[in-house]
């Protein structure tokens, strides 16, 4: 079933969000780093990892030193009320979506995120990315505010687009659920309870794991999230 994009967006897309990727300002590791699990935030401890929780924050400790933070005029990454605050403008930096990453690597994982957006335009996405072995290798899937929903390979300087769903129930105003599912060759992307897009990726085991909001033509887009989990499946 995967379908690979032909159209022009797409492939502008792919091309300056890699661009942007590659810059330093982003602040993204170049490697993730094989850890055991870090300490997290309160609430994480080896009971909740027995019940199938390999990692989780509810960005209520800004110290703990887990994600990349970064501030800039056009990209911004950071704590905020609880949250987890990105922005980037998308004005400036047309489809980019610079990620927040763990240093840790997980294999198969479900991941689980809570996401609102402050401001942005309807074509402007949600992301949850696996497996991202480097800063152009790695696993995403994204759902926008117009009923679209992806699931993508970056392996080099190429970004494919193997699951394109239109006409889907996407992101929505208020408090999204995440979830994406990366189970062998398998990637499953669901947004509030509903599956949005499946395919198979031939791609990395491993990797850090992590979300990101952008994508969009235009906007400042401002999305925060909250309640990141990484499961074992």
């Amino acid at each position: 079933m995967a379908t690979r994009i032909s159209q022009s967006r797409y492939f502008l897309r792919g091309a300056l969000a890699l661009f942007l990727l590659s810059c330093n300002m982003l602040g993204v590791p170049q490697q993730p780093v094989e850890t055991a699990a870090a300490p997290g935030p309160e609430g994480t401890s080896e009971d909740v990892q027995m019940e199938g929780v390999l990692f989780q924050d509810d960005f209520s400790d800004p110290a703990s030193g887990v994600w990349n933070v970064n501030q800039s005029d056009t990209i911004i990454r950071e704590y905020i009320d609880g949250e987890f605050r990105t922005f980037v403008n998308n004005d400036e930096f047309s489809y980019s979506y610079p990620p927040a990453l763990t240093q840790q690597s997980f294999g198969d994982v479900r991941i689980e995120v809570d996401v609102r957006r402050v401001s942005g335009a309807d074509d402007a996405s949600a992301y949850l990315l696996c497996r991202r072995q480097a800063e152009r290798q790695y696993i995403f899937g994204d759902v926008d505010f117009e009923g679209e929903a992806r699931i993508g390979l970056v392996s080099g300087e190429l970004q494919e687009i193997l699951a394109d769903e239109e006409g889907i129930a996407g992101l929505q105003e208020g408090v999204n659920h995440l979830r994406l599912d990366c189970i062998a060759n398998a990637i499953s992307l669901y947004a509030n309870g509903n599956l949005v897009a499946s395919t198979e990726v031939d791609g990395p085991a491993q990797g850090a794991v992590g979300f990101a909001s952008g994508g969009a033509g235009a906007g400042q887009t401002d999305f925060r999230f909250d309640n990141f989990i990484v499961y074992k499946p």
